[in-house]
């Protein structure tokens, strides 16, 4: 438990930030559209109700990843991406 507090209280990327707020985006409308006042079709019931599920683990996890600089694998170590040598790529 007490990791998990440190990883939600630790600097977020900001890569997961835009997730974090693409799933605070995304859980607002489900939310908004099972809310609304009027009738709505059951399918668009179903999708805003899929939508809310998906915004909050979309920012919940965001939330709890961290940068972590020198952990990891670095890029120019993967086997199967081309290395770059000007204009033509080399496998």
């Amino acid at each position: 438990m007490n990791e998990l507090q440190q990883r939600w209280n630790a600097p977020t990327p900001p890569f997961f930030k835009k997730v974090q707020y693409i799933g605070m985006i995304l859980g607002a409308v489900g939310g908004s559209l099972l809310a609304a006042p009027v009738a709505l079709p059951a399918m668009v019931i179903t999708v805003a109700g899929y939508a809310v599920v998906a915004g909050t683990v979309l920012a919940t996890l965001s939330q709890v990843a961290v940068d972590q600089p020198g952990q990891g694998f670095p890029i120019d170590h993967w086997p199967d991406l081309p290395h770059h040598v000007g204009n033509k790529a080399k496998w």
